[in-house]
């Protein structure tokens, strides 16, 4: 089956597909293909991360002796400046639409 393809600017519900045997569907189609064959093309093998192993010396670390300037903080910490920053507030007990109308 030929990909489902939407008009986002007229049906941004993506309730109508294009009809696939039109002129519209072909150009568009045609021009998603060939985007997608100039990324792949531009694409280099990258070494498997994984097989590395899960050793410590693999790990992302900005600052490795965090826990000494940070004893409370995690390992690696950066800096602990945002450890208790506001994210947002809870679900409200009726639940998240309680607030939504229409």
């Amino acid at each position: 089956d030929p990909p489902l393809l939407f008009n986002l600017e007229v049906d941004p519900s993506e309730n109508f597909p294009l009809d696939n045997t039109t002129q519209e569907y072909t150009l568009v189609r045609e021009y998603i293909e060939s985007k997608r064959a100039e990324h792949e093309a531009a694409l280099a093998p990258a070494e498997n991360q994984c097989a590395r192993g899960g050793g410590a010396e693999h790990w992302l670390c900005c600052d490795p002796q965090s826990q000494e300037k940070y004893p409370s903080a995690p390992n690696c910490t950066c800096t602990p400046d945002n450890f208790e920053a506001f994210v947002c507030t809870g679900v409200p007990e009726k639940g998240w639409r309680a607030g939504v109308t229409g």
